[in-house]
């Protein structure tokens, strides 16, 4: 038997010979060649979708929120539906998220009947604890006795609060760190309302940094701030007489201070205490911000904000309802012959409106004015009407009228009207 080594190497020589042109260097040619294209495939790593927690529904699952806040663990959701839920010493566990309804529909409340539960001192119980990563979002916390924290923090990491309105409360937010000398607590705080907080809106000690942004304080004392860095930005402040914005308490936080910018401070009390270093940046008090007008609305002809929009305070965020309409202006008999004849405004009512606020702006510029009708217009003015006799007859106005809801601010303002100036 012949051996086919032979054979095989002839027929390799031969094919080598057939690929040697392929791989010699040709001459040039009239068009330069395009580079050989070669195509690159990455690896891409996709990772795996992340683990998406659970939602714990109070009361169709778990009877309390208590009791869901129990079963839950870091990325867990308790849902609280709309309703008054009667608890106390509630623990949101580190990662875990409280969420109601809306400020409007969902509350947490501790009343004088309330079995105490203590965490803070005498006399004064904690209605919501949170843990690290934890968040409350939308709902209202509240105290029939005044004497209760709304939310307490005391520990490391970041803590979220969105959406909350603490009312008839000693202190809305109080933050500590109590995990040694080096603990800083992160507290996060948006859109949130301050109502009638005896002691504090928030108070938030040295060890706890605070970043606040859109709130609105019918307090006291609006927010005590110790922590050199915190942040207290676009926030309304309705002072009475010798009320304080912010204060600092003794605890000098030097020279970087705290970030104050961009709020409204009522007619009285005072912005900030003496402790504070001077801050710049602070907006002109609202010519339309009065005791039960806490909350600027979005603008419109006939109302002008001091800031450069309607973004400040907490509730121009929320769905706080429709503003009346069918605005209508007309003549009064005047007062006396040879006098002007005042304008009247009237307007088609507002179901569980309580009080209508009536802003006459004037047509060539300049500062608006405001008068208020109460108890759903049928005060002394009779009905959902104004008589405009504060107005000077020489000249022409816009006018709006926006609608006020107990303890949730009013409505965005009608569609103005334009009344002429006197003959014109």
């Amino acid at each position: 038997m012949k051996s086919k080594t032979p054979a095989i190497g002839i027929v390799l020589i031969a094919l080598i010979a057939c690929l040697a042109p392929l791989g010699a260097r040709r001459p040039p040619t009239a068009l330069a060649e395009a580079p050989p294209h070669r195509l690159y495939l990455p690896l891409a790593i996709v990772p795996a979708p992340p683990s998406t927690g659970r939602t714990l529904d109070v009361p169709t699952r778990y009877r309390t929120i208590g009791a869901a806040l129990a079963a839950a663990r870091a990325g867990d959701v308790v849902r609280a539906a709309e309703g008054t839920y009667i608890e106390i010493g509630l623990e949101v566990p580190a990662g875990v998220t409280l969420r109601g309804a809306g400020w409007r529909r969902t509350t947490i409340a501790k009343t004088a009947n309330t079995p105490p539960t203590i965490l803070d001192g005498p006399g004064r119980g904690v209605i919501v604890a949170m843990g690290a990563g934890a968040t409350v979002e939308d709902v209202r916390i509240s105290d029939n006795d005044g004497a209760a924290v709304g939310i307490a923090i005391d520990g490391a990491g970041r803590h979220t609060v969105r959406g909350v309105m603490f009312d008839q409360l000693a202190v809305g937010v109080a933050g500590v760190c109590l995990d040694g000398p080096t603990c800083v607590a992160n507290l996060d705080v948006r859109r949130a309302l301050f109502l009638n907080c005896e002691a504090a809106g928030i108070d938030a000690d040295e060890r706890t940094l605070l970043t606040a942004d859109h709130l609105t304080f019918r307090t006291p004392l609006g927010a005590r701030i110790r922590r050199p860095g915190s942040e207290l930005t676009n926030s309304v402040f309705d002072l009475d007489d010798g009320d304080i914005g912010i204060d600092n308490g003794t605890v000098d936080i030097g020279p970087r201070g705290i970030a104050a910018h961009h709020n409204l401070f009522g007619p009285h009390g005072r912005r900030y205490t003496a402790w504070i270093p001077a801050v710049e940046g602070d907006l002109i008090a609202d010519p339309l911000l009065a005791p039960m007008d806490w909350w600027p609305t979005p603008l419109s002809p006939a109302r002008h904000a001091a800031s450069d929009g309607s973004d400040i305070g907490a509730l121009p965020f929320a769905d706080i309802g429709s503003p009346p309409t069918d605005v209508r202006a007309e003549r009064d008999a005047p007062p006396s012959p040879g006098t002007a004849a005042p304008w009247v405004v009237s307007w088609t009512p507002v179901p569980n409106a309580w009080i209508y606020h009536v802003v006459a702006s004037p047509a060539s510029g300049g500062a608006a004015s405001l008068q208020y009708t109460y108890d759903g217009g049928a005060g002394a003015d009779g009905g959902p009407r104004m008589r405009l006799d504060w107005l000077e007859p020489d000249k022409a106005y816009w006018i709006a009228v926006s609608t006020g809801y107990a303890e949730r601010g009013e409505s965005e303002a009608a569609e103005p009207v334009y009344v002429g100036a006197d003959g014109g």
